[in-house]
């Protein structure tokens, strides 16, 4: 991955996803917390770093499985969006826990979209976020075989093809906005023989 796109993942994932230290339920009704990160089923909250609100202590797996049940159960605070579960949550993750549980869902990320397009190294950096953005947000297994004219060119690198054919259904407009105009750039970087490192998301 582009070490600028690695440098600034975090913060362009929280103008899409927003940065919620609570648990909460996505549109799905699946508990998520921090920049859009799953948490469901239980076990996938149970092993995090939860503290009380009340005294910043640690949270026990008790606790952490009754809040996640409580969060869970409340699927009539969906349509109120993430933030109204602040509300019924005693517990949260800290700042550095969220850093991290994003940092290893990037790089599994990586992983299985490395794993499906091969050239991935040498794509520009925009591309690379691109590609990201659509993992982070219609999850990293299927974009191949999901998005047939997308995959088809992203894999001739045809990077401005890619913009037009790389909406998702469920997604935000923002979201489907950032992604397509990130392979746009891409496009434009290539026309003008740029590096490929640089990193044009950064300026829009």
């Amino acid at each position: 991955m582009r070490q600028q796109l690695f440098d600034n993942f975090n913060s362009l994932t929280d103008k899409l996803e927003g940065h919620l230290p609570y648990m909460y339920l996505d549109t799905e009704g699946l508990v998520t917390i921090g920049r859009g990160n799953l948490i469901d089923p239980v076990a996938s909250a149970v092993c995090l770093g939860f503290v009380n609100n009340a005294d910043g202590t640690a949270a026990t797996v008790k606790t952490i499985k009754a809040q996640w049940a409580l969060v869970k159960s409340r699927k009539d605070l969906c349509a109120r969006g993430g933030q109204a579960f602040r509300l019924i949550t005693t517990i949260t993750l800290p700042e550095k826990a969220i850093d991290e549980l994003c940092t290893v869902r990037l790089a599994a990320n990586e992983s299985l979209v490395k794993a499906q397009f091969p050239d991935w190294p040498g794509y520009p950096a925009d591309a690379q976020w691109g590609l990201m953005s659509m993992a982070w947000a219609r999850g990293p297994n299927n974009l191949h075989g999901g998005y047939p004219h997308f995959s088809a060119a992203v894999e001739a690198k045809d990077w401005l093809e890619a913009g037009k054919q790389c909406r998702m259904n469920g997604c935000s407009n923002e979201r489907n906005v950032t992604t397509a105009k990130a392979f746009f750039l891409a496009a434009r970087s290539v026309e003008c023989g740029g590096d490929p490192e640089t990193f044009l998301s950064l300026l829009m």
